[in-house]
């Protein structure tokens, strides 16, 4: 139950004959859950933005809470914290709150085009530029003091879903073209902030990544579906969902490119002509917003696997899609993705062949809490936390299922638990790995 406008999530009591007064959820976080949680490139912490940031240590499950870390925030490898804003631009802070400049960065610095190698262009601050709800990069003057990367994204795709960092600290991040909502690519920066170099050419404003495994793979949520769409049979009767299921895709090192604008738009959009790559090809079809496009080419992909949603992709295509109600996913050290199927209420796991080795889950309120929910005590009958002296004869009737969603919005990875964050729940789930069957043997 709600109440409306910055609600508190409430509930009551089945009493048999009538309901309990409404109350407030225990332990309600501070704040609402907006962002989904995502890992370190070590995959030993875990960020989560609600309010503020929070860090889990994955092994201690110890929360630490930085100084000053504002935006959509992910761990670095060097232990700092780096935050992305719609205003365009990665910030670093230390855990004290300490800013960290990028070294290459020379204060005033803006990113405004790219050359004709595809290079970002940094120049002096763009006047004049708008973004969506009235904000100005005026406003956003950060980098004028040299203590921002900038960067160009579009809006509400300036999160830590189009950002990430790699092993040795290097950041991927989503840059747009001239286009609000069109076009991007994902170029590579060094530690310092210099550029290193484009990882795909082209992808939509609302594919999701990148995310990376230890030999530098890149793995992508794009709109790319079968013919028809890639709903799933319990879901076909539901035409309004082909347009929320899109794919997960691997790209090696050398990276690739999803072309959602022909050479002369893309032009317009850069500010140069795309580069031949002459990487392997697939003909796909496309999701574009509301329309399914037959015949694109999918350049680079080593594979691509449907199943990904909620998938929001603005594109200028008169939907009420949003980027900012999207999801995020995550994938290991070894290649290993995991990521939410929300709309079956589901994360599922794939390998790093793109083969699913797992999928779990199922619809679920606050009340669902597999074997740690409330259970009905024998002589009041009411509902109550379960304790350490409880009987196992107390089963708690919300046992199942294990995992409850309600609305999935996020999964990140650890390297010994899975969390799941879900915004309508107002929780986060923390998950643990285990193997499915193990043997011992003494060894002598």
């Amino acid at each position: 139950m709600k109440r409306p406008t910055r609600q508190l999530l409430g509930f009551c009591d089945d009493l048999g004959r009538k309901f309990s007064q409404i109350r407030p959820v225990p332990g309600r976080p501070g704040g609402s859950l907006w962002w989904p949680a995502t890992s370190d490139p070590t995959h030993r912490y875990v960020t989560v933005s609600r309010g503020g940031t929070l860090v889990i240590d994955d092994r201690t499950g110890r929360i630490l809470r930085p100084a000053k870390a504002r935006g959509t925030c992910t761990m670095g490898p060097d232990g700092l914290i780096y935050t992305m804003s719609s205003g365009g631009n990665i910030r670093r802070y230390t855990m004290k709150g300490r800013a960290v400049p990028f070294k290459a960065i020379k204060p005033g610095a803006w990113i405004i085009a790219h050359d004709q190698k595809g290079r970002p262009g940094i120049v002096g601050e763009l006047k004049g530029e708008r973004l969506m709800g009235g904000t100005s990069y005026q406003q956003c003057r950060w980098s004028v003091s040299g203590q921002a990367l900038p960067t160009y994204p579009s809006g509400t795709s300036g999160s830590e879903r189009d950002f990430t960092l790699d092993l040795a600290g290097n950041i991927y991040v989503k840059n747009r073209g001239g286009e609000y909502h069109g076009p991007m690519k994902v170029d590579v920066y060094d530690k310092d902030g210099a550029y290193v170099r484009t990882a795909i050419w082209e992808l939509g404003d609302g594919d999701y990544g990148p995310r990376l495994d230890a030999k530098g793979n890149m793995y992508f949520a794009l709109g790319v579906v079968e013919k028809g769409g890639s709903l799933p049979d319990v879901l076909k009767s539901v035409k309004w969902y082909v347009h929320n299921y899109a794919s997960i895709a691997k790209f090696s090192p050398k990276g690739g490119s999803f072309p959602y604008a022909d050479p002369a738009a893309f032009a317009k959009n850069f500010g140069f002509t795309p580069p031949v790559l002459g990487m392997n090809k697939q003909t796909v079809t496309m999701l574009k917003g509301k329309r399914l496009l037959p015949n694109k080419i999918l350049e680079g992909a080593l594979w691509w696997r449907p199943g990904f949603s909620v998938y929001a992709d603005l594109r200028r295509s008169g939907t009420d899609f949003c980027h900012c109600i999207g999801q995020s996913f995550d994938t290991d050290l070894f290649g290993r993705t995991c990521y939410p199927d929300m709309l079956r209420f589901q994360i599922a796991v794939l390998d790093t062949n793109g083969n699913e080795i797992l999928r779990f889950g199922g619809y679920g309120n606050r009340d669902q809490r597999g074997p740690f929910g409330w259970g009905r005590d024998a002589q009041t009958r009411r509902l109550r936390p379960r304790n350490e002296s409880d009987p196992d004869s107390l089963a708690s009737p919300f046992a199942q299922p294990e995992f409850a969603f309600a609305f999935l919005n996020g999964v990140a990875v650890g390297r010994r638990h899975i969390y799941a964050t879900d915004t309508l729940n107002q929780r986060i789930t923390r998950i643990r790995m285990d193997y499915a069957a193990d043997q011992t043997c003494k060894i002598q």
